[in-house]
This record gives C-alpha cells, structure tokens and sequence, in this order.
C-alpha cells in the first residue's frame, strides 16, 4: 500500500470511524451513568492500549492500537462486547450490583444499549441541519442534467452537465425518473436527446451503454445507461425548516437500507455492491480532495449506517442485546446464559464473515488484483 494512499485515504478515514465510533460509545456511557452504572473502560480502538487516563469516576480513557471500533466496558461485563459475567456478578456484594448493567431492570438495560445506535442518529441529525442551514440541501432539479461520467456514452455524444432536457426521442417528460425509466430499458438502441444549452436547441445521438446486475439467485438482468445524473440545485434551509429536513432524511436512509438488505437477503439484489473499509477509505479520501463539505455528508450517511447497522438483531451487535432484552420483558426472565454464549460466537462469525466478504469485494475491484480475483471467483 502506497505511502500516498495511506495520508489521503486511510487516515481520514480513521479520523472519521473514531468520531463516529466515540459518539456511539458515548452515548453507552452517558446512559450507563444516567443510571449508576459503573462504567470500567471507555476504549477508542481494540487491542492493547496505546495511552490513556483514569477520570475521577474510576473511568478508563484510553486509545488501543487498532483504531477500527471501540467499546464501553461496564462493571460485571466479561469482555468488551458487552458479555455478561454472571459467575462474577454473583460474588458482588449487594451495593457493587446495583453499579452494574445486570443489576438494572430490563428497561433501563435496553435504553442503555440503544442509547449508542440512537447517539449515531442524532449526530447525523446535528451535521445535516448545520449543512442544510450553510452549505444548502440539494434539491433535485428535473429537467436538468447533473454530473456527466467521463467516457459515458452522454460525455462521447457532447452532453454537458447543466444542459436542460426537452425530449428523448421526441417524448417530453415531467420527471426525470420518466427518463431514466426509458434509458434502463432501451441497452443498445440509439436514442435522440434534445437539450437547451445557452438559449440553444442542440440534439445528440446517444445509445445506452449495456451493463449487468446479478441477483443473488444467480439470475442476471440487463439494462441501459448513458453515464449522467439529475440535475440539482443548494437551497439554504431556515433553523426549524433545517431540522425537520434532516430528520426526513435520516429516516429515508434508514429506509432504504432496510429495504437494500430485505432484497439482498431475497435475491433481488447482488450483494457485489457491499463495501468493507477499504472502499469506504476510498470515497472518504476521494471526498476530501473536491469540497470538504463532502466530508460531512460522507459523515453524516456512515453515522446513519452505524447506529442502523448496530440495531440489527445479531448477537455482539446492540441489536442482538436488545433482542435478548425484548424476550426477557416479554418471558419474564433472561435468556439462558448457554443461548446467548452460543448466539454470541454466532454472531462472532458472522461479522468476521461479512468483514471478509466486503473487504474480498473491495480488493477485487482494484485492476491489479481483478486476475487473481477472477480466478478466485
């Protein structure tokens, strides 16, 4: 790995999982306090520490080696996922249990690990409401044409970014949508494109580039493009106007994922289009290189992803816990200790295998490695 790479790309990217990673674990700890919860260790990074200081609590703050993740340790927490030590919570005198996450009622133990994922939603709710008041929300625009990819079949016809849309082949459309509906379904076959340019009618002739997506069913569906995007404009929101906009959109995004999941795991979807670190490096260090406002943007989508992600019903995950917790509230009593020791190296699996995966898919997207990946495959 290039010294150049690592300074553009993989160290804002550190920069930016810590931020995100500290607000997640902060909003654990401030829970935990809420509520009279011993908290042992607050972590940035895994591994051996680096350095760090005990605050007047009996906290831990400290930076590990590893700088991917992070972790609040409470007092009767076998590890730093958040295991319960039930043999060592029963040697606790009575006061030193009600300092821990075991000695709460299931209530206040499910807002403590929900309160992460939820501090991941309202620090992306705070970075959107300050873009949209500064730098502006984009509104999308449609009869405009956005950016154009280089070497697409719209860049080789001569179409530019800006360009307004009068008709594609002599049919006009109200939404841009419309549009792109006729371009997917028409791979291969030339198209007239009339725009207006500086007060001028120009018309190109433009076939749509035939592209691929695999299901995960294995089935394979073809559609057209021409390699541009709508158009859109920055409109500056008002204080509340802001607010509210920011909101939206957090819940779109988490919407979306959902669905993005629901139809990878029906095979609707490939799944060739995951990334694992290596390719959100990448987007954040081609970002920083154009408008660090991008960065933000960036930032705020990954924090949405983050608590989204931790809400997830699988064991090590702030999901899995609140699903025990859910059983628990509904049952009576806790799950087993044996259930959620076999459900926790369950879900250790699992993450190491979606990390193995998203990372295999970014690396086979570098051309210096696509020989040995096609191999591979």
């Amino acid at each position: 790995m290039e010294l150049g790479w690592i300074i553009t790309h993989l160290l804002p990217f550190l920069i930016l999982i810590t931020v995100l990673v500290f607000f997640h674990e902060l909003g654990h700890f401030l829970s935990a306090r809420r509520h009279g919860i011993k908290v042992e260790a607050f972590s940035i990074g895994m591994g051996p520490e680096l350095f760090g200081v005990n605050d007047r609590h009996g906290t831990r703050w400290k930076f590990c080696l590893f700088p991917i993740g992070g972790y609040v340790k409470m007092l009767g927490d076998a590890d730093a996922a958040g295991t319960p030590d039930q043999e060592g919570f029963d040697q606790l005198p009575p006061e030193a249990k009600d300092q821990t996450l075991q000695g709460k009622n299931v209530w206040q133990r499910m807002e403590v690990v929900a309160a992460g994922p939820i501090a991941n939603y309202l620090l992306a709710l705070m970075i959107l409401a300050v873009l949209f008041m500064t730098v502006g929300q984009r509104v999308p625009l449609e009869d405009r044409l956005g950016h154009v990819i280089p070497e697409s079949p719209a860049a080789q016809a001569g179409v530019k970014q800006g360009d307004k849309i009068l008709s594609l082949e002599g049919v006009e459309f109200d939404t841009f949508q419309e549009m792109a509906k006729i371009i997917r379904l028409s791979a291969g076959n030339p198209l007239t494109l009339r725009v207006e340019r500086d007060s001028k009618e120009l018309s190109f002739k433009i076939t749509p580039q035939v592209k691929t997506i695999k299901t995960t069913s294995g089935a394979t569906i073809p559609y057209g493009t021409i390699g541009v995007l709508q158009g859109s404009e920055s409109v500056r929101r008002g204080f509340f106007e802001a607010w509210g906009n920011a909101a939206k959109f957090c819940w779109n995004v988490t919407a979306k994922t959902f669905q993005f999941v629901g139809q990878m795991i029906t095979g609707q979807r490939s799944t060739e289009g995951l990334s694992g670190p290596i390719g959100i490096a990448k987007v954040v260090g081609d970002s920083i290189s154009g408008d660090w406002s991008q960065m933000f943007w960036i930032m705020a989508f990954l924090s949405i992803n983050l608590g989204f992600i931790n809400l997830l019903p699988i064991p090590m995950l702030d999901g899995g816990h609140l699903l025990f917790y859910i059983i628990e509230a509904i049952r009576g009593k806790p799950v087993s200790e044996k259930v959620q020791e076999y459900s926790f190296r369950v879900g250790f699996f699992l993450l190491i295998g979606l990390m193995l995966f998203t990372t295999f898919n970014d690396l086979s997207r570098i051309k210096s490695l696509g020989i040995v990946f096609s191999w591979l495959k």
